[in-house]
């Protein structure tokens, strides 16, 4: 079995991904309930001992996805999301391991992931260290990104996903809108250890790696909270294989497979809806 499962192989453009977002909270049966209020205690003491952050906060949950395949403009992924908390992702999802067939999926938390491999102008991928203090894979090489939540909801309940991925990007790299050439949804993945399901994007930017990797190391600025370390990876083929191999137990699932999305992508950038 595959660590990670795409649920979705294939790309997208900004309007071919909607979102129909309904504003209520992810609920569970008492027992159920009584069972992660116990566990999330349990999650804040070892955190506290260890030195990890845990703060309960407002998560989109993925309910389901509707996939159209068709050439070109014409296919559509829509994505059915409401609310769950942080403290039912962790309690749920990443504590698969202890469920012994007490879980139902569908009271799985399932929050939606977005990361995006950043391609710079000399073709050379950023990848990040995830930090020691980060509760999911500390230490291990990932893309760039993170979870959607309720603030991502504008007024009219909307969700957009694009600019829910370039706000990560700007807070962890500083990249901005007027930086980036292209970005393209490369499918919608599922990491088979927690079952999260990720949006994973490429994203390609005037920078070269050189420019990206001076600014965040200056001494005036620093590597975000979330890493440890900042590189540049070659995106030839071997080399990403090369990667992969030598960091074999220290690379996440989702950051695998899209290095490796990366390199079958078979589309040219003026067959993508802009």
């Amino acid at each position: 079995m595959s660590d990670c499962e795409f649920l979705v192989n294939d790309y997208f453009s900004e309007t071919q991904i909607q979102v129909v977002y309904a504003d209520h909270q992810q609920t569970f049966p008492n027992h159920l309930k009584d069972d992660i209020d116990q566990k999330w205690q349990q999650q804040l003491q070892q955190a506290e001992k260890s030195g990890n952050r845990l703060f309960d906060g407002e998560l989109l949950r993925l309910d389901a996805f509707e996939y159209t395949e068709a050439p070109s403009v014409q296919r559509r992924l829509v994505l059915h999301l409401s609310k769950t908390r942080y403290r039912n992702f962790v309690c749920t999802n990443m504590l698969l391991q202890q469920r012994n067939g007490l879980w139902d999926d569908a009271f799985l938390a399932n929050p939606l992931g977005l990361s995006a491999l950043i391609i710079c102008s000399d073709n050379k991928a950023i990848l990040g260290l995830r930090g020691k203090g980060t509760f999911l894979y500390s230490g291990f090489w990932h893309t760039f990104g993170g979870v959607a939540d309720t603030d991502d909801v504008d007024k009219k309940g909307g969700v957009r996903p694009f600019q829910v991925i370039l706000r990560e990007v700007t807070e962890e790299l500083g990249i901005v809108s007027g930086d980036v050439t292209q970005m393209v949804c490369m499918g919608l993945v599922r990491d088979s250890a927690v079952l999260q399901p990720e949006l994973i994007f490429r994203i390609n930017i005037r920078q070269s790696s050189t420019d990206v990797l001076s600014v965040i190391h200056q001494p005036s600025a620093s590597i975000d909270e979330e890493h440890d370390r900042i590189i540049a990876v070659n995106t030839e083929a071997a080399h990403i294989e090369d990667f992969i191999r030598t960091h074999q137990s220290r690379i996440t699932p989702v950051a695998k497979a899209t290095l490796r999305r990366y390199r079958t992508l078979d589309t040219a950038p003026g067959e993508l809806e802009e």
